[in-house]
C-alpha cells in the first residue's frame, strides 16, 4: 500500500465495511445530541447552586447562568429584597453581569441555563440580548413565558425568537422550591407572589433537596451507537478496553453511560501525555520521536498497548490534535489517528479533518471510534 506523502513511516491502513444503519453523519448528529445534554446538565447543577445561594440568602431559590463557547458570560440569582428591585430577578442578573462583562447589552449565540422556568419580564429581557437558547429546569405552570403558562420564547409573531428546552434537573429545582416555601410558612413568613408556584411543582420528599447528580443512564439516554457496541460485545463474549489522548476519557464516558457497560467493558487510559503514553501502554519512545505523538503508528501501538495490559479481546485507540493550538502544515488541529487492535491484528487510521471547535473535533472523533468498532465486530 503506497504512503501518502508527508507521513512516510506511519502504518496508515483503511477498512471499510460498516454496517448500514449506523453511518458517520448519523453517528455525529447523535453524539451531538447526547453532548448537548450532558453539558445541559453540568450547567443546570451550576444553576442550582446558585439557586442554594439565593435560598440562604432568604430569596427565593432561583439561580441563572448564561453562557457562550463553553465560557461563563455572566450569572446570579434571585435579589428582590435584597436589591429592593422588584426586576433583579436571577435571569435580568446574570444578563447584566454578561452585557457589562462583554460591553454589550446584546449578547447572540449564548445560552440562558435558570433553575425556573423565566416569567414574561425575563422572557422580554431574553430577547432584547438576543439569546439563542434558553434551558430551564422546574417548569411554571401559573406564570412560565417558555410554553407554560404564555409561549413569548417561541412565538414568531417577534422579531426574535429563542429555542428552549425545559425539564433539565427539574426534579431538583422542584425540590429546593418546596422546601424553601414549606419552612417560611412554617416559620410564619410570606414573600408575595411567587409562594402561590410552590404547589403547581409536584409532590416531593420532606427532607432538604440535595444537588447530587442522578445516574446518568436514567436521565440521558445512552447514544445508541454505544448500545450496539456493548450489545455486539455481549453477543461473541468480548471485553473492550481504551487508550485515549486527545479526547480525554469522552469515549470511555459515552461507553459507560450504556447500562451493564461492566459486562463488556474492561478498562480505560487517558494517556494524555508522551511520557504516559511510553509508561503506562508501553508506545517506545523512539516511535514518538520518529513519527510523532499524533501519527497512525502510534495509534496503533497504544491500542495493542491497551489490548495487551487488559487482557481484553479489543482495544481502540485515539490520538490527535483538537485545537485550538498545537496544529502544523502537516497535521493540522482536527488531525486525528485512531487505532484498533482485535482478535485479526492492529489496524490504524488518519481520519479525515475534522473540523470544529475542540469539543467538536473531540465529539467527532469518538463518533469515528465507535462505528470502527462496530464495523469490526460485524466483520468489516
Amino acid at each position: 500500500m503506497a504512503v501518502p506523502p508527508g507521513h512516510q513511516g506511519d502504518l496508515i491502513l483503511r477498512w471499510q465495511g460498516r454496517l448500514p444503519c449506523w453511518d458517520a453523519a448519523a453517528i455525529v448528529t447523535e453524539a451531538d445530541a447526547w453532548a448537548e445534554a450532558l453539558a445541559d446538565r453540568a450547567w443546570m447543577q451550576r444553576a442550582l447552586a446558585l439557586a442554594a445561594a439565593a435560598a440562604a440568602a432568604g430569596e427565593v431559590p432561583v439561580g441563572a447562568l448564561l453562557v457562550r463557547g463553553g465560557e461563563v458570560l455572566g450569572e446570579g440569582y434571585n435579589r428582590p429584597i435584597a436589591a429592593q428591585d422588584p426586576t433583579a430577578h436571577a435571569e435580568v442578573e446574570a444578563l447584566r453581569a454578561a452585557a457589562r462583562r462583554v460591553g454589550n447589552y446584546r449578547l447572540p449565540g449564548s445560552t440562558l441555563y435558570v433553575t425556573l422556568e423565566p416569567c414574561p419580564m425575563c422572557a422580554g429581557a431574553l430577547i432584547q440580548a438576543r439569546v439563542a437558547r434558553v434551558v430551564f429546569a422546574a417548569p411554571d405552570p401559573r406564570a412560565g413565558a417558555a410554553g407554560s403558562a404564555i409561549d413569548l420564547l417561541g412565538t414568531g409573531r417577534l422579531n426574535h425568537h429563542i429555542l428552549y428546552t425545559g425539564g433539565v434537573l427539574a426534579a431538583e429545582s422542584a425540590a429546593r422550591l418546596r422546601a424553601f416555601f414549606r419552612a417560611r410558612r412554617g416559620a410564619g413568613a410570606g414573600i408575595a407572589g411567587p409562594e402561590t408556584m410552590a404547589p403547581s411543582l409536584g409532590a416531593g420528599a420532606d427532607g432538604p433537596p440535595t444537588l447530587a447528580l442522578e445516574p446518568l443512564a436514567t436521565s440521558v439516554p445512552p447514544l445508541p451507537v454505544a448500545a450496539a457496541v456493548g450489545e455486539a460485545l455481549l453477543r461473541a463474549g468480548q471485553r473492550l478496553a481504551v487508550a485515549e489522548s486527545c479526547t480525554g476519557g469522552w469515549l470511555a464516558a459515552v461507553l459507560t453511560a450504556v447500562p451493564g457497560s461492566s459486562r463488556w467493558l474492561e478498562r480505560g487510559w487517558v494517556a494524555y501525555s508522551n511520557a504516559a503514553k511510553c509508561a503506562d501502554l508501553g508506545v517506545p519512545e523512539g516511535q514518538i520521536a520518529a513519527h510523532g505523538a499524533v501519527s497512525a503508528s502510534v495509534a496503533a501501538a497504544l491500542a495493542a498497548g491497551a489490548r495487551a495490559r487488559s487482557g481484553a479481546d479489543w482495544a481502540v485507540a485515539l490520538t490527535g490534535i483538537a485545537g485550538p493550538d498545537g496544529g502544523t502544515a502537516e497535521k493540522p488541529v482536527g488531525t486525528v489517528f485512531l487505532g484498533l487492535a482485535g482478535p485479526v491484528g492492529v489496524r490504524a487510521e488518519r481520519l479525515p479533518l475534522l473540523a470544529g471547535d475542540r469539543q467538536a473535533i473531540r465529539r467527532q472523533a469518538v463518533a469515528a471510534a465507535l462505528a470502527a468498532l462496530l464495523a469490526a465486530l460485524a466483520g468489516g
